[in-house]
């Protein structure tokens, strides 16, 4: 053998020591290793309840369906009775929905829908009170129908007397004399039984 066919050879051994160092220096993968995960990081978005930016928390007190109707009609009575203007609607609604005082709401109005408003307002206040002291009256025939045993004739007149607005007093009339005297001995006794009870109390 020549000294360059030599040469050669030592060289050619020593490339591939070399590369046998090379593979036993890189560390051996782990079968039973988990890949890496190439997955991006996920974002902390904050709390899974908070509410998107521009709105309350949805722990904050909202007005419930049933206030926002009750304010809804009690703003379309007011501009059926005074008229109101589109800039006073948004004020009253404003002012309803905060809760404020009819004092407060007043405020909004001119002289003449105030004075309007509280004719309105004494005009309602009045039916009222009249449609509770017919039920009142209506009441107190019940219970006399069943404790005076009054006749279908006597029922019958005494709602009419209702109907046309009657009093106590028109009422009584209908009833016979023995029948005024057993609701007097009724409501004596009724007294002096309240009357034993605060002496014994």
């Amino acid at each position: 053998m020549t000294f360059r066919a030599l040469s050669i050879a030592l060289l050619v051994s020593l490339a591939a020591c070399g590369q046998d160092d090379n593979k036993s220096a890189a560390p051996s993968a782990d079968p039973g290793a988990a890949p890496a995960s190439t997955s991006p990081a996920l974002v902390d978005s904050g709390p899974a309840n908070a509410a998107p930016a521009g709105y309350p928390p949805k722990s904050a007190a909202q007005p419930t369906k049933d206030r926002r109707s009750k304010e809804q009609r009690r703003l379309q009575r007011m501009d059926e009775v005074v008229q109101l203007s589109e800039a006073q609607k948004v004020q009253l609604a404003d002012l309803m929905a905060a809760g404020a005082s009819k004092k407060e709401l007043m405020t909004v109005l001119s002289e003449e829908q105030v004075a309007a408003w509280q004719a309105h307002s004494a005009t309602r206040e009045r039916k009222h009170d009249k449609e509770r002291a017919s039920k009142q009256r209506q009441t107190q025939v019940e219970k006399w129908q069943a404790f005076l045993d009054l006749d279908e004739a006597q029922v019958a007149e005494m709602n009419a007397i209702l109907a046309e607005g009657g009093d106590t007093k028109a009422l009584r009339e209908v009833l016979m004399p023995e029948q005024v005297e057993q609701l007097k001995q009724h409501r004596q006794a009724q007294k002096n039984a309240a009357g034993t009870d605060s002496a014994g109390g």
